[in-house]
């Protein structure tokens, strides 16, 4: 029928359209900045990980 996958971006939107939603915006103020340092920390990991395997 349908190829559906929830994922953690999905999720991440759902939590952060629902604080918005209730109102509570340092809720979801919050969520932002943890997703934020999350994919800057997974940026910087990978980069780091490509730069040892080239050596």
């Amino acid at each position: 029928m349908w190829n559906f996958k929830i994922d953690v971006p999905l999720l991440d939107s759902i939590a952060i359209f629902t604080s918005i939603f209730m109102k509570s915006f340092n809720s979801a103020g919050s969520v932002i900045f943890w997703v934020s340092l999350a994919d800057l920390l997974e940026s910087y990991t990978v980069k780091r990980t490509k730069n040892t395997l080239k050596k």
